[in-house]
C-alpha cells in the first residue's frame, strides 16, 4: 500500500473563503481515501480532498488510505 500526496507541496496557504484541491495517488487504485481537518473552524476538507479556508489560523489535513497516512499543513490568512 502506498499513499502519495501529489500536490505541488505539503503546505498550503490560502485566503479565507478560498479553496485548494489535494491531489492524491493511492496504490492499489480504488483504495478508499479519507480526509480530516485538525481544526474545522480554520479549514474544512471535503470527501474529495477540496480544502476550504474558513478563518485565519492553521490546521493539519490528514489523508488516510489503507492504514497509511500523510498530512498537509494549511495556513489560512484573512486575505492574500
Amino acid at each position: 500500500m502506498t499513499l502519495t500526496i501529489t500536490s505541488s507541496r505539503n503546505v498550503e496557504e490560502l485566503a479565507a473563503r478560498s479553496t485548494s484541491q489535494i491531489d492524491v495517488t493511492v496504490t492499489p487504485a480504488g483504495t478508499p481515501i479519507t480526509y480530516t481537518s485538525s481544526d474545522t473552524s480554520v479549514a474544512t476538507v471535503s470527501d474529495t480532498g477540496l480544502i476550504t479556508g474558513v478563518a485565519q489560523g492553521s490546521a493539519i489535513i490528514t489523508v488516510e488510505a489503507g492504514g497509511v497516512q500523510d498530512t498537509v499543513n494549511v495556513t489560512v490568512r484573512s486575505s492574500l
